[in-house]
């Protein structure tokens, strides 16, 4: 028999609601357009995606206190610790339902040659080239690097120089979150595909994060990007992590083709995904991050919440 729901139980389930959404509002909307399209170029997690995380967690984190008689108490570590088990296995399940879709595209969308390729989703693989030649508006100059792409993505944090360690994660900021893209090409031995990046989920990362201190100097190009996100460095640490897709690189592209004169043009598709490396690659990512995050997900999130249900009697 399960306890009845009081009205005490439905004010908490309000409350849990508001400070979730709060937080959600936080993380993904704070940033306005650029970072919503970071969230979901980097993890693959849209909408949809991000309601069915809300859900989750709202419900996963009233349902201990709802049906245990016992309150976790202010200062209760080990239900604190619960608490963000389950949210980060939430987290991690929630990365996994929305990558799911575009691993069963990837692997059952077939991959043509480019000289094969007609409008339609399709999937194509070869060697990234400007598209225009060597014309400077068919590339971008990554801010922080200076290297030469046709894609990149670029996030800035902040922290105060004068506060102690502690501190300084405490007040870190993001302050720019920047994506761009030029058009580009996709050459393989038979040919090239054109693609238009626009609305592509582009799933490049940064191999580290970079620091620079307040008196380290900079490249002129990212000091122009500074300036240009209205970002003050004055006593402030930045971590800086860009992510780049250069000509000459391999991509596999997967997403919905049509024509433009004698070209086709791979330009829109629910999922339209560009990622570094071949179709391989990007199904072996895919696969991490559904089986494995999934699983584990799963498992992080059942240990909270049986953590949680414990301290308050609800098992």
């Amino acid at each position: 028999m399960y306890p009845a729901i009081s009205d005490y139980d439905v004010v908490l389930l309000l409350g849990v609601v508001c400070v979730v959404a709060f937080f959600f509002a936080i993380l993904v909307g704070v940033q306005g357009s650029d970072g919503r399209r970071w969230w979901h170029s980097r993890f693959g997690v849209g909408w949809p995606t991000i309601a069915f995380l809300y859900v989750l967690v709202v419900g996963g984190l009233w349902l201990p206190l709802a049906f245990g008689p016992n309150s976790p108490g202010r200062a209760n570590v080990a239900y604190f610790v619960g608490g963000l088990l389950f949210v980060g296995g939430s987290v991690m399940i929630a990365r996994s339902v929305g990558n799911l879709r575009a691993l069963l595209l990837v692997e059952l969308t077939p991959v043509v040659h480019a000289s094969d390729a007609t409008p339609g989703r399709l999937g194509v693989e070869g060697t990234v080239r400007a598209d225009g030649g060597d014309a400077a508006d068919a590339t971008a100059e990554a801010p922080l690097s200076g290297a030469t792409t046709v894609a990149y993505r670029l996030k800035v944090d902040a922290m105060p120089a004068d506060a102690t360690d502690d501190d300084r994660e405490r007040q870190r900021t993001t302050e720019a979150n920047v994506e761009r893209a030029r058009a580009f090409a996709v050459r393989d031995d038979t040919g090239a595909v054109r693609v238009d990046p626009t609305d592509a989920q582009l799933r490049i990362s940064g191999d580290d994060e970079r620091r620079i201190e307040p008196d380290d100097e900079m490249p002129a190009s990212f000091a122009a990007f500074l300036d240009r996100e209205d970002v003050d460095r004055t006593g402030s640490i930045l971590l800086c992590e860009e992510a780049t897709l250069e000509p000459g690189d391999d991509a596999f592209v997967l997403g919905s083709a049509s024509r433009e004169g004698s070209d086709v043009v791979v330009d829109d598709g629910r999922e339209f995904l560009i990622v570094p490396g071949s179709r391989r690659d990007a199904v072996r990512r895919l696969r991490t991050v559904v089986l494995w995050g999934g699983v584990g997900g799963a498992v992080v999130a059942l240990t909270g919440e049986v953590g949680m249900a414990v301290v308050t009697g609800a098992l």
